[in-house]
C-alpha cells in the first residue's frame, strides 16, 4: 500500500496470478539512466504494462521489505545489492550486510565494498557492527555535514565534491529471525 504522488489516494498492489521472471541483465542495464546522477538506484521490478522500476535508497533512509516465504524478499535484497557494488565503487558505497543463516548472501563475500571485510553472519557481531555505526560513524559523518551546510550526502556531493564521503547501506536478512535469537 502506498499514497500515489500528488493525490489523496493510496494504491494497493496485488500479486499478479500470472508472475513473471524479471531477468537482471535487462533490469540493470536500465539504471543506465541514472549514470550521472548522485544515489543509490536499484531496480524493484516492473508494471503491468512492462516498464521497469527502480528505486533510489538515498530518498528511503529505511525500508522493511515484507512477504510471505517465497516471496522474493531476499532475492530484491540481492538484487539491490549486486546492483549497487556493480554501479559504485567501494569508495562511493559502503555495504555492511548481516546474514544470520549465512547462506543467502555468501556470493558477496569477497566484495570490495564490505564494512570491516566480511559478511556478519554471528548476531552479537551483528549488534556491535550496528553499535559502531550508530554510535561512531553516523555522528561523524552528522558532523561533517552540518559542518558543510548540507542535509545529505547527495547535497554533500554536489556542494563539496572535495569530501569523499560514500553512501553506506545496511542489509539485514532475516532480521526477525536476528531478533528472535537475540531476544531468547
Amino acid at each position: 500500500v502506498s499514497q500515489l504522488p500528488n493525490q489523496r489516494h493510496v494504491a494497493v498492489d496485488i500479486a499478479r496470478s500470472d508472475r513473471q521472471i524479471v531477468p537482471f541483465g535487462p533490469a540493470l542495464e536500465a539504471l543506465q539512466i541514472f549514470d550521472h546522477v548522485d544515489g543509490l538506484h536499484i531496480p524493484v521490478g516492473m508494471t503491468p504494462a512492462g516498464e521497469r522500476v527502480a528505486l533510489d535508497l538515498s530518498d528511503q533512509p529505511n525500508i522493511a521489505i515484507a512477504g510471505a516465504t517465497g516471496a522474493g524478499k531476499t532475492m530484491l535484497e540481492k538484487t539491490g545489492t549486486a546492483a549497487l557494488a556493480l554501479r559504485m565503487t567501494p569508495e562511493q558505497l559502503g555495504l555492511l550486510i548481516i546474514d544470520p543463516k549465512a547462506l543467502d548472501f555468501t556470493a558477496f563475500a569477497k566484495l570490495p565494498h564490505l564494512v570491516g571485510g566480511h559478511i556478519v553472519t554471528e548476531p552479537e557481531d551483528a549488534i556491535d557492527s550496528l553499535c559502531r555505526l550508530t554510535e561512531e560513524e553516523l555522528p561523524r559523518r552528522t558532523q561533517v555535514l552540518q559542518d558543510a551546510g548540507c542535509a545529505n550526502l547527495r547535497e554533500l556531493h554536489h556542494k563539496r565534491p572535495d569530501l569523499k564521503i560514500g553512501y553506506l547501506v545496511v542489509v539485514v536478512d532475516e532480521y526477525a529471525d536476528l531478533v528472535t535469537v537475540l531476544g531468547g
